[in-house]
């Protein structure tokens, strides 16, 4: 929570300290003096610690909310890529199974039908950071006027992330399709 001084025209609120044990009298001379001043209104005077409960609500919510987003764009990416590299396999099977008949390694197999999705994952790495940065930057400029800035680490561990998943989910489909006897995939 910041709080700053302003002039007369932009002031909205008057925070008042005290000892633990002078609260409820100092809320209740705060409400006299208010009536004093403002005899039609009623008084508006809440405890800070509510202030402070709620606005630790909003941001948990948003976090959970955030972080629900976050796993269902991951699962659908996940989805996503291994539907397209089981596509891609499925296409090459003959060429994989010709590649082991005349003595290609397993890396270079795997390195081979890869190196596509290698690319298109730095793509999309480099544009979902760039990408991320802005709309993260938007988003925490339109809901607070002061926030912690976003830094690297953030975009770094996303990064790390992605890489990860990938390499499981296209290194798993890859070596089961490497690993396949020959004669098996030249059958059809």
């Amino acid at each position: 929570m910041v709080i700053r001084g302003c002039s007369d025209d932009r002031f909205h609120y008057l925070i008042a300290k005290t000892a633990l044990a002078d609260v409820k009298g100092v809320k209740s001379f705060m409400d006299e003096q208010w009536k004093a001043l403002f005899p039609d209104e009623l008084p508006r005077t809440f405890y800070m610690d509510e202030q402070k409960v709620e606005s630790k609500e909003v941001n948990a919510n948003i976090k959970y909310l955030f972080i629900f987003l976050a796993l269902v764009a991951a699962l659908l990416s996940v989805i996503g890529l291994f539907s397209m590299v089981s596509m891609n396999i499925n296409k090459r099977l003959k060429e994989i199974g010709v590649r082991k008949i005349l003595g290609a390694p397993l890396g270079a197999i795997t390195m081979g039908i890869s190196r596509e999705f290698i690319i298109i994952l730095a793509i999309a790495c480099a544009l979902g950071m760039v990408g991320g940065y802005y709309l993260a930057k938007m988003l925490m400029e339109s809901i607070w006027t002061y926030y912690t800035p976003i830094t690297a680490a953030i975009f770094v561990f996303a990064t790390v992330s992605l890489i990860l998943v990938c390499a499981i989910t296209v290194g798993r489909i890859i070596y089961r399709a490497a690993s396949v006897i020959p004669v098996h995939l030249l059958q059809d």
